[in-house]
């Protein structure tokens, strides 16, 4: 079998792109394959972790910011290790779970540039704002969409994008990143669910801050729920919920069933991202999901049963009293919680799953 060079800014356990990453190297160290790995940023653990599949390490020091500058010597730096890695390895592979110029055979996971410009612009924020990066972006965008890379991504939406800006159908392979549902499934028996929960670290990005806001007008009519965000306890999340009634906060873990066995409902109105875990997790626990339309995962959400997908708009305020509504009428209907519901759920993930091929089977079949 082909050997595997992964190219990556960082590795870790929590982080979504990051712990795929690391899906897809323990899926290769399986097939018992020669597999070196090079990132810049990596904790401790995860390097032990990778070591002891039998993993090559590389480590490259980097600077983190200014974003354009740091990710341009870190594209430098792994293109020169793929040069001499492929001189050893002509019929080896290098995937790349980063968007870096040219680096790699295989670039995985990042949508374009194009989707987070629009998701900035629908709710009021002028991607130009941060002029630098937009001008890396565009400029990441282009060499990709000039190059011949394959690029695999994790949307419907991703994929029909790249495909209006003139790339080749053919260098565009669209994967599902799926769940295990056999560990994700609803609880048995049923624990007290009272708790409506949300994950993430950053306010405005992942809508921690409309939650906030909407929470204000729900907690008044169902005094015996509560909030939770998980997050890091330094973080703007957390420091957003210290004042807010029947709020609480709670750390990120490394088994998040613990969190989804209470909730009754969980939220992921982001301002955008490139798929989204959360939704399918959720979903696959049995629980509906209140996600917006800059969310790729939001396209598992296909009936009300499931969940909704609200529509960000430049206005805040207007958005809160809108979620509110939402979260009010899912979390007023026991049918939404009964047994058969969060089952309809799981086998709903089942079908889905089924019809689209998952990032560790393609993978394991390079």
């Amino acid at each position: 079998m082909r050997p595997i060079l992964v190219l990556a800014r960082s590795l870790g356990r929590h982080g979504g792109a990051e712990r795929d990453t690391l899906k897809c190297i323990q899926a290769w160290c399986e097939q018992s394959r020669e597999v070196h790995v090079a990132a810049a940023f990596c904790d401790k653990e995860t390097i032990k972790l990778i070591q002891d599949w039998g993993v090559r390490w590389t480590h490259f020091a980097n600077i983190k910011r200014p974003v354009p500058i740091a990710q341009t010597m870190l594209a430098r730096k792994l293109r020169a290790l793929h040069s001499a890695w492929k001189n050893s390895h002509p019929h080896g592979v290098a995937v790349c779970f980063d968007l870096l110029p040219n680096v790699g055979d295989i670039v995985v996971g990042p949508p374009p540039a194009h989707l987070w410009w629009n998701a900035q612009r629908s709710v009021g924020r002028n991607p130009w704002r941060r002029p630098w990066m937009r001008l890396w972006e565009g400029f990441v965008e282009k060499k990709i969409l000039e190059g011949t890379q394959k690029i695999v991504v994790f949307s419907e939406q991703a994929k029909r994008d790249y495909e209006l800006l003139g790339i080749d159908p053919s260098r565009v392979q669209r994967v599902l990143l799926s769940v295990d549902l056999s560990y994700f499934h609803p609880p048995h028996p049923l624990p007290t669910k009272d708790e409506v929960l949300i994950i993430g670290n950053s306010p405005s990005f992942k809508g921690v801050d409309l939650a906030l806001l909407a929470w204000r007008h729900v907690a008044p009519q169902l005094p015996d729920l509560r909030l939770r965000i998980v997050c890091k306890p330094q973080s703007r999340a957390a420091r957003l919920a210290r004042m807010e009634p029947q709020v609480t906060t709670s750390a990120p873990v490394d088994d998040p069933r613990v969190y989804y066995h209470r909730a009754r409902l969980v939220l992921t109105p982001s301002m955008y991202e490139s798929w989204c875990n959360v939704v399918a997790e959720a979903l696959a626990c049995g629980l509906p999901v209140i996600t917006s339309q800059n969310v790729a995962a939001s396209e598992l959400v296909q009936a009300p049963w499931l969940g909704k997908v609200m529509r960000r708009t430049p206005h805040l305020q207007a958005d809160a009293r809108m979620l509110a509504k939402i979260m009010l009428a899912f979390l007023q209907d026991e049918e939404m919680l009964s047994p058969s519901m969060q089952q309809r759920r799981w086998e709903h993930m089942q079908s889905v799953q089924k019809k689209v091929q998952n990032l560790l089977t393609w993978a394991r079949s390079l």
